[in-house]
């Protein structure tokens, strides 16, 4: 399923009963993934009456909600609890279970705001990060906490707002391998098209002075501000290519590629 950016992915499978699910996967469950997972498998009376809980949920996760949406919200969680009564017995059936229609939810939207201005999925997330979060146990891990801290939640704003040096990108790198005749025509093309010289020729070409090698390095991960990407080498038939361009003068770079009158390796 494609998800909107709206809603978090489940990382688990629905049979493992969301062993340690955070709160934003639960409503990710509930109003995205079970009303088309639950409809084949469930007897149609659950059904309909699981689908009215997720129609209050819609309403009330919306960050912009009406007088009228809160109450269809509220008419939903009535009818929800209502059929429970009827189709649950009650030792399986929760407080909270009970307290849907009279729960305090109607009145502190009124009062105050939609529920996402004061739910709690951010804190938690962010309790989530901070236990992650790995220390020496001995001395000043309030700086080792708060300087990781800000180093992820401020990622984004780096990478949008201005070219990262190459020190927050670390690299575990394969040896050197060759690539394959099928993706090396592209590798071609692209660095004809990368370097806008057309006069680059295949590597059995080696003797002119302008050539594109068939020898690639193979990233085993690239860690870009504590976000770790991993590479499968198509084990699991989904694949990823990083194509770069080495800028420089005519001589040496200051990574020490060449980059004219030698192989051209992205």
């Amino acid at each position: 399923m494609i998800m909107s950016k709206r809603y978090t992915a489940l990382r688990s499978k629905v049979g493992k009963k969301f062993i340690y699910a955070k709160a934003d996967e639960w409503k990710s469950w509930v109003s995205v993934y079970s009303p088309v997972t639950l409809k084949s498998v469930i007897p149609s009376f659950y059904f309909n009456n699981w689908v009215s809980f997720v129609h209050a949920c819609h309403y009330l996760v919306k960050p912009s909600i009406s007088s009228n949406d809160i109450n269809t919200a509220h008419r939903h969680l009535v009818q929800f609890c209502e059929e429970c009564n009827t189709l649950y017995t009650t030792t399986i059936l929760s407080c909270n279970m009970h307290l849907h229609p009279h729960l305090h939810v109607r009145e502190p939207i009124l009062d105050f705001e939609p529920v996402c201005g004061y739910w709690l999925f951010g804190p938690e997330r962010y309790n989530g990060l901070l236990k992650n979060i790995s220390t020496n146990g001995k001395s000043s891990h309030e700086v080792t906490f708060m300087g990781c801290f800000l180093k992820y939640i401020y990622k984004d704003d780096f990478t949008k707002t201005k070219p990262l040096p190459p020190t927050p990108f670390l690299l575990l790198i394969s040896n050197p391998s060759s690539i394959s005749d099928i993706n090396y025509t592209h590798l071609l093309a692209y660095s004809k098209f990368g370097y806008l010289t057309l006069n680059i020729v295949h590597y059995h070409n080696s003797a002119s002075p302008l050539f594109s090698d068939d020898q690639i390095t193979k990233l085993k991960s690239i860690d870009v501000l504590g976000q770790v990407s991993y590479g499968n080498n198509g084990t699991t038939g989904h694949e990823s290519y990083l194509q770069s361009l080495f800028l420089g003068n005519r001589s040496r770079d200051k990574d020490g590629v060449e980059i004219c009158g030698s192989p051209l390796s992205p």
